[in-house]
């Protein structure tokens, strides 16, 4: 997915926007819930509040342990492995399968519209300023469910495994997921 952290440029103190609740691990064994106000919406953003946001149970007890490999090493994207680089540091943000729906849209935004439930690569909060091309490539199909959407943040990381992904709603789902770490995770689903 797109990254939808703002450019620079873009990051100029502007007036206070909408509430925000997010979770932090502050130190090893610590987590706060950090309430603040996102900037007001800009002219090709967007505000989505979430509903579901689900827990990657072994990569966030490893951060609340402090025993995640990215505080020891970097991840480096084009190779595709960890190197002995620094790494991350605390407070660290989890999550990053995040299912929102549109509260409110910029005055230049027509890619989407308030209603409209959104895929994201974001953290455990309750809300998101994002940019419009982030809601836009999120977009889930109408029919499609926050509970089911909210797994396909881990279609491109899992390629392997994700023989089939429907849109359909199914009748009687069946998913599979928690393989080892570094082992590619399954997700099955059934009609």
């Amino acid at each position: 997915m797109e990254s939808s952290v703002l450019p620079a440029a873009d990051r100029t103190v502007r007036e206070p926007g909408p509430p925000c609740r997010r979770l932090l691990i502050t130190e090893p064994g610590v987590v706060e819930v950090i309430a603040e106000r996102l900037p007001a919406i800009g002219p090709d953003e967007v505000y989505a509040r979430s509903v579901v946001s689900a827990i990657s149970h072994g990569t966030e007890i490893a951060w609340l342990r402090g025993r995640a490999a990215a505080l020891h090493r970097n991840w480096d994207a084009e190779q595709r492995i960890y190197t002995d680089v620094p790494g991350r540091d605390f407070p660290v943000a989890p999550g990053y399968e995040t299912v929102a729906r549109v509260a409110e849209v910029g005055a230049e935004v027509s890619a989407v519209r308030a209603g409209d439930l959104v895929c994201l690569d974001r953290p455990h909060a309750d809300g998101h300023l994002i940019t419009a091309a982030t809601a836009a490539a999120g977009l889930l199909p109408a029919g499609v469910e926050a509970e089911t959407g909210v797994f396909f943040t881990l279609a491109p990381t899992q390629p392997p495994a994700v023989q089939h992904l429907s849109f359909q709603k199914l009748a009687s789902p069946a998913v599979r997921m928690g393989a080892p770490t570094g082992a590619p995770a399954g997700v099955s689903c059934t009609r």
